[in-house]
């Protein structure tokens, strides 16, 4: 029997996945690598958690089966985002972030440690992205926001393409690998397309088939 272990992003817990979990009843489910049994396994990480899962599959690669990447992080992306983020601007989102969580995140030593990691060679991967933003034109400003939804959205504009082209990137880690897009979530996809991250992994555990 397949385990899926549930990686979170930055700042969240195991409670980020509620609505995704009521929808793979019939599957063992732990939240965190520490808990997973032996094996098989298949990984799901969201945002931060995305790159934790690739560690732990170079890591363990006779336990990991398969991966699903959910709006993951990646190695580079924060030297691409210097290039077309405005440094004041990325100061300000970094500060309201690191002041959000008490989770202190080692960034250099994370990144690194995913680039060490490598491919998942023939592993079955799938890439789940937020399509919300793919096409969009026009974006609502609300003239109530305050400073700091302003920054966080003035970020997201400017960091959007960037993000959009990291997520690509991840499919050349596996020989298996496929992509899903919600179009109608963003970055918290776990909350407001739970149905696509659910249909996600169970599509691995299936492609994986050990009974």
């Amino acid at each position: 029997m397949v385990t899926v272990v549930l990686e979170s992003g930055w700042g969240l817990g195991p409670r980020s996945w509620d609505a995704v979990v009521t929808r793979l009843e019939g599957i063992p489910v732990v939240h965190g690598a520490r808990a997973a049994p032996r094996g098989p396994l298949v990984l799901a990480g969201h945002s931060l958690g995305g790159l934790r899962a690739r560690i732990f599959a170079a890591e363990h690669p006779s336990r990991v089966a398969g991966v699903v990447l959910i709006e993951a992080s990646h190695e580079d992306q924060e030297e691409r985002l210097a290039a077309v983020v405005p440094a004041e601007l990325r100061a300000r989102v970094e500060a309201l972030r690191a002041s959000a969580s008490a989770e202190p995140v080692d960034w250099p030593s994370l990144a690194a440690a995913a680039r060490a990691a490598g491919t998942l060679g023939d592993r079955p991967l799938v890439v789940v992205t937020g399509g919300k933003w793919e096409d969009a034109e026009v974006i609502a400003v609300d003239p109530t926001f305050t400073s700091s939804l302003m920054d966080l959205l003035m970020y997201e504009i400017a960091a959007h393409p960037v993000w959009r082209e990291v997520q690509r990137d991840l499919l050349r880690l596996s020989t298996r690998a496929r992509r899903l897009v919600s179009p109608r979530a963003g970055h918290g996809i776990l909350a407001e397309d739970p149905e696509v991250v659910a249909a996600a992994i169970r599509a691995v555990v299936d492609e994986v088939g050990v009974d």
